[in-house]
């Protein structure tokens, strides 16, 4: 699908070159130099309808016709607004083109709304009186066959059952939450039948019978946690693409319109840096001290959405063989520090760790012996209800160096794992591309489920380069994990 998409892009796109040739009569065929679709590649429903806006470079110019397109409308249809509706399950590409040949492209991916419940519940199972530990039930949507089938082990005071179903019917109720039932196998119980509900906030309670056997379990859908990481750069350098008062808006765009749950900043200072964060991004708090001890220095500062995390402990250590006081350690130039804290999801039993870091560019001993510290410090933090992990940072290494060994079992890599993913580099040379820019940047989980990795490399507030790294933006599905 995603081939056929493109070469419908690349052949669409030379016959609107070759058309514009000759209809370049609106007023904007002199000063327009470009148009994109503001909300980029999208996910809708079947059925769903989502109003589209453009961006026009240089701003202020007058575009009298925009005229839009989609690749396929038995998958989503556009009007001549820009209002794209969800037809079929599928990826789909919608344009939108200027008279004089300019077009913006995105890819719409239209879904069934019933895959939002088609994931793993962890939770508990019961039987009589006895009850397991942290249990899964993985429920799996088959697009093309509109199927849902199940699959699960629980472990019951010594017995396990291992059970599976498939064409299980899940129908959507009136008020949001979904009905199920169907026939599963155990391949010790035999048949038996599986029947419940998923409410609208993604709680599952489901009863198993098996063999004069019930199991009742209450289990929870995974929250979805975006992570971004971005090394914003401090230097001021006031009359260049690196001021900071020409960066500064355009950052804060690119985090509103990204919307991260949690942001690893790196290369930022009480002032201005964080000072203006806190004033414009309003739906966030931060914590993390400065790396010279206070406010003093660069932080490696995490800000959090208030509405959805809140704060269990947090605190910061050095990369040093003093890691309790500001301290250089083994071959590094500079202070290094980590902050860390663990959140709970608000409304739920959920709990995760999250790291952000920035080590050292030169100390090559300092790099892996870090590495090795927050490993340790996560392993000493994990509890039964606090067994996820996230670490962000610019690791100054790339992925595959030899120093992340330590994270070798014990942490994934989003941007390997992710099944849609993305291999652009992280840095970016001030936008003077040498060839040799690298990938420095990263998110590393445990006990999550990556879904999507991106480096995010578009323009904001019509600035290109937000700084001499790119930041990047990984949206995983964390589990819950709670023991209550």
């Amino acid at each position: 699908m995603r081939k056929k998409v493109n070469m419908y892009l690349m052949c669409i796109g030379m016959l609107f070159s070759i058309y514009a040739l000759s209809n370049c009569s609106d007023s904007d065929k002199d000063n327009l130099t470009g148009i994109k679709i503001s909300q980029g590649d999208i996910t809708i429903n079947v059925g769903e309808t989502l109003q589209l806006d453009t961006e026009i470079t240089p701003e202020g110019v007058s575009v009298s016709n925009i005229t839009w397109y989609t690749s396929d409308v038995a998958i989503a249809t556009v009007s001549k607004d820009g209002k794209v509706t969800g037809i079929g399950i599928g990826d789909v590409v919608i344009i939108a083109r200027t008279s004089s040949g300019f077009q913006g492209s995105i890819t719409a991916t239209v879904r069934d709304k019933r895959e939002e419940i088609a994931t793993t519940y962890s939770g508990k199972a019961k039987i009589g009186s006895n009850t397991s530990g942290i249990e899964t039930i993985n429920l799996e949507f088959l697009a093309q066959k509109e199927q849902f089938n199940i699959q699960f082990k629980i472990n019951i005071n010594g017995l396990e059952y291992n059970v599976s179903g498939e064409n299980i019917t899940v129908s959507e109720k009136e008020d949001g939450s979904y009905e199920l039932f169907g026939n599963v196998m155990d391949k010790n119980q035999g048949k038996g039948t599986i029947a419940g509900t998923i409410s609208e906030n993604g709680v599952m309670d489901v009863t198993i019978e098996l063999n004069n056997t019930s199991i009742l379990f209450n289990g929870r859908k995974p929250y979805t946690h975006t992570a971004m990481s971005f090394n914003v750069y401090y230097t001021v350098k006031p009359g260049d693409i690196a001021d900071w008062d020409y960066r500064k808006a355009a950052i804060v765009s690119m985090i509103k319109k990204e919307k991260p749950t949690t942001i690893g900043m790196q290369e930022v200072r009480k002032n201005p840096q964080l000072n203006y964060f806190d004033a414009e991004l309003t739906d966030y708090a931060r914590i993390g001290i400065g790396r010279d001890g206070g406010e003093a220095g660069d932080y490696s500062a995490i800000y959090y959405r208030k509405d959805i995390l809140e704060v269990i402990e947090t605190g910061d250590f050095w990369m040093s063989e003093t890691p309790d006081v500001p301290s250089i350690g083994w071959d590094a130039s500079h202070r290094r520090l980590t902050t860390w804290g663990r959140f709970k999801v608000i409304g739920t039993g959920t709990e995760v760790l999250i790291y952000n870091t920035h080590l050292d560019h030169n100390g090559v001993i300092a790099v892996e012996e870090s590495i090795k510290m927050m490993k340790e410090h996560a392993l000493t933090h994990l509890t039964t209800s606090t067994k996820s992990v996230l670490m962000t940072g610019d690791f100054n290494e790339e992925s595959f160096s030899t120093a992340f060994a330590p994270f070798n079992g014990f942490l994934g890599d989003c941007r390997e794992d992710s099944p849609k993913t993305d291999r652009t580099a992280t840095t970016n040379s001030w936008g003077n591309f040498t060839g040799k820019e690298e990938s420095l940047d990263h998110v590393f989980y445990r006990n999550c489920i990556p879904v999507r990795f991106k480096v995010l490399n578009d323009s904001y507030a019509g600035i290109e380069i937000l700084s001499d790294h790119y930041p990047i933006k990984a949206v995983l599905e964390i589990p819950a994990w709670d023991e209550n």
